[in-house]
């Protein structure tokens, strides 16, 4: 299969990369290593020729959402993923041959205050996605929960912290929170990938767990306590509203419309991330 992604070189398109030899990957970067054989790189969409042969594309692109937000970041964010998926939108037009499929991301702050910076950001993403309706293309909309993986991503940035007993939970600690692991959203692509239903689905596991019991069991994995409270005040201070949105509100999002295409998780529990 011939795979057009764009966020090739970050956490879930790396991973789903390597994952699968037997595609073509066309990738969208500026970064031109450390790419394998079976990628073509391409710094713009514009570079793509209307005779190119793409039989799906996945798209991934958008700056770390992960830092304050300043009204620069708030920009470089909206931008990144807005105007990659209208120039996806864009080049589905000019091609002579349509893709059978869309794949694109959003997250589950699709869920919060419609007032809020998640919300209205997932929901202007996308519906430039769903333009790809337009030109009959499939399209699914992937709502993230936050991705873990061993070492990598927001592991990665806490293990420290939490090796040296440092940490623990956030504001009250009763705030729900959606989680997923890495296997598991890649698998989901795969499977998506195979069926033939469109729309939007919750990549989040079955199991909506507190923010305390989070910090307790991450801790307890690496053989650490996690007796400290960070104050929801300090929370806010030191993140402002990015903090606010999602580090200190809930979100129940399930699995429910995965499950429903037949779906099954690989990590349900997560007890099975930090076994």
């Amino acid at each position: 299969m011939h795979i057009l992604i764009t966020g090739g070189s970050g956490l879930i398109g790396s991973a789903y990369i390597k994952a699968h030899p037997e595609h073509h990957f066309l990738c969208l970067t500026h970064q031109r290593s450390d790419f394998p054989a079976h990628c073509t790189l391409v710094g713009l969409l514009d570079q793509i020729t209307p005779s190119t042969q793409i039989d799906a594309i996945i798209n991934l692109a958008g700056a770390p959402i992960d830092q304050r937000w300043s009204q620069k970041n708030k920009d470089t964010i909206q931008n990144s993923r807005f105007q990659t998926t209208q120039a996806i939108i864009d080049l589905i037009k000019k091609l002579e041959k349509k893709p059978k499929q869309l794949i694109s991301a959003s997250a589950v702050g699709y869920y919060l205050s419609t007032n809020s910076f998640s919300h209205q950001l997932c929901a202007t993403w996308e519906n430039i996605a769903l333009q790809a309706n337009t030109f009959n293309v499939k399209t699914n909309i992937l709502r993230l929960a936050a991705v873990l993986s061993p070492n990598q991503g927001l592991l990665k940035k806490l293990k420290l912290p939490y090796q040296l007993g440092l940490a623990g939970h956030l504001g009250p600690g009763t705030q729900t929170m959606n989680w997923i692991h890495l296997t598991d959203v890649i698998n989901a692509i795969d499977h998506l990938l195979g069926h033939e239903q469109a729309g939007c689905f919750d990549l989040a596991a079955p199991e909506i767990v507190t923010q305390a019991v989070f910090a307790s069991s991450y801790a307890k994995s690496l053989g650490r306590p996690a007796f400290f409270m960070i104050p929801g005040w300090y929370i806010k201070c030191l993140f402002g509203q990015m903090g606010e949105e999602l580090l200190l509100s809930s979100n129940t999002q399930n699995a429910l419309s995965l499950l429903a295409t037949g779906f099954r998780f690989q990590y349900p529990k997560l007890k099975d991330v930090f076994k």
